[in-house]
């Protein structure tokens, strides 16, 4: 019962999360992609769910467990203050 509980509470929070901001996918280290170049701290794509970015981030960094460094990152869209 108790992780039932949690694991409600948890979900809540991602819709939340979801709806209010997203998520979106960071620049760790500067790369080009399609003709566009991109350097740290970069924005990489729009505002999408956890699970699109997920999946996104795992092609951004193919290779990345094997030494190659990782491109980018998943973080909470925030927008503009």
């Amino acid at each position: 019962m108790l992780n039932k509980l949690t694991q409600t509470k948890q979900g809540e929070k991602m819709i939340k999360e979801k709806k209010e901001n997203g998520f979106m996918l960071v620049a760790l280290r500067p790369f080009s992609k399609r003709g566009l170049n991109f350097k740290i701290g970069d924005r990489v794509s729009p505002r999408m769910d956890y699970f699109q970015a997920l999946k996104i981030a795992k092609q951004y960094n193919v290779g990345s467990s094997v030494g190659c460094s990782k491109r980018v990152e998943v973080k909470a869209y925030r927008g503009r203050a």
